[in-house]
């Protein structure tokens, strides 16, 4: 057999930590690696540069050959994670430091489930499933490397983006968002158009509709009681800007097959 120098995932799995106990964790083996991907609770890590690093929902972990596993939880918030293991032929550097974080952490359980569901799904291939599975796990840790490293965007725009991810399901006003942002509320809006490409209003759909999809894949709750939960009023409200958004109803979303 040709060797190959892409991962092939082996496992993947939902590691949920027994409440009132300690991990033992696990050392990465050779030829292969480890992706934790943190679904709630609290945990921690041993880094051999930094101690103990506390790892919460949307903390991602790429563990190589030789490293450690999540091995200290809080016994009243145990820990959750997806667990990828993946092999591969060819020694490759690693594509992320081993601790990223999703910049969508309301995201981290609807891919959790997608990428169970996929590894189960025997029409697809293993070379297919692992570029999917591996490819957004790089792809959410490039996308927080880049918020990390791109404090270009102004202090105002980031004010607004963090209090909007925390707030969706409120209710708000440009206004409202000016105040947090120190500016007016015209200045907001160009800063928003300019660097994000959107109006802070749009924004906000957007990340309502993400916490929509979440909540499609993660339970069974009627539209109604989703839309409360995302911040629209009532589920006509909220059919109408998810079908703006994906080109579908929730309920075809919902019972997509992937």
């Amino acid at each position: 057999m040709a060797h190959t120098d892409q991962p092939k995932v082996i496992t993947v799995g939902h590691y949920v930590q027994p409440a009132g106990t300690q991990p033992s964790g696990m050392q990465t083996p050779v030829g292969g690696g480890l992706v934790e991907l943190v679904t709630g609770g609290r945990g921690w890590v041993d880094d051999p540069e930094l101690g103990w690093v506390e790892v919460t929902r949307g903390d991602q972990l790429w563990h190589e050959a030789g490293e450690w596993t999540i091995r200290r939880s809080d016994e009243r918030d145990p820990y959750r994670c997806l667990v990828v293991w993946f092999q591969r032929d060819v020694a490759r550097p690693r594509p992320l430091p081993r601790r990223t974080r999703w910049s969508d952490p309301g995201a981290v359980r609807a891919f959790a489930q997608e990428a169970q569901s996929w590894f189960r799904e025997p029409a697809i291939s293993d070379e297919v499933r692992s570029q999917a599975i591996l490819g957004r796990v790089v792809l959410e840790g490039q996308r927080w490397l880049g918020r990390q490293a791109g404090q270009e965007l102004p202090a105002a725009v980031l004010k607004v983006r963090d209090h909007l991810d925390l707030t969706f399901a409120g209710t708000t006003s440009l206004d409202a968002l000016a105040e947090v942002a120190s500016c007016s509320p015209q200045h907001l809006h160009h800063l928003f158009r300019t660097h994000l490409g959107t109006s802070p209003h749009q924004w906000l759909i957007a990340r309502r509709i993400r916490e929509v999809k979440e909540m499609l894949a993660g339970s069974e709750q009627g539209l109604e009681a989703i839309a409360r939960a995302s911040g629209f009023p009532d589920a006509a409200t909220l059919c109408r800007a998810f079908r703006r958004a994906t080109g579908v109803s929730p309920g075809a979303w919902r019972r997509r097959p992937w």
